[in-house]
């Protein structure tokens, strides 16, 4: 699933990262062409679809402190 809210990115992630004695949770950022993209509304998240998988691109590793909540807006 992709998605635009780094909150709910964090809420569906399920990758840990241990560094240094302490737990980070990863998310996966990319750059997506928005014409390939079919958006489904899931309460107030907007959910994208990506229907050709050519159309992704790699382009950042985040990692949270564990249990953080992004206030990027």
């Amino acid at each position: 699933m992709y998605t635009l809210d780094p909150n709910v990115a964090l809420s569906l992630s399920r990758y840990t990262v241990t560094y240094e004695k302490k737990h980070h949770q990863m998310v996966l950022q990319v750059l997506v062409d928005p014409v390939k993209c079919i958006i489904n509304h899931r309460d107030t998240a907007q959910a994208h679809v990506i229907t050709e998988a050519a159309s992704i691109q790699p382009y950042a590793v985040c990692l949270y402190p564990e249990g953080q909540v992004s206030t990027n807006d």
